[in-house]
């Protein structure tokens, strides 16, 4: 948790990072970014005598979840999905 709490920062900026690996230490100069993480993936799978069926997974829950699952499930109806 310290690790993340100095890394994080605005967008843009730098943070130097030491890394001691074998006895040696060594420096980076890292630029922030924003991390996006999947949290929803989809996919579309042909099942012999059911047709199409559209999988939606979710690896984890967070504020845009519900959203990003509706989404999904227009995704696979719109590839054909016969059933979710």
């Amino acid at each position: 948790d310290d690790v993340a709490v100095v890394v994080r920062g605005p967008e843009g900026s730098k943070v130097g990072v030491v890394i001691e690996r074998a006895g040696k230490t060594v420096d980076f100069i890292l630029t922030r970014e924003p991390i996006k993480i999947t949290s929803v993936r989809s996919y579309l799978g042909d099942k012999p005598g059911v047709g199409k069926v559209g999988v939606v997974r979710i690896k984890s829950f967070s504020g845009t979840t519900a959203e990003t699952v509706k989404s999904e499930l227009e995704g696979l109806k719109k590839k054909g999905a016969t059933r979710l």
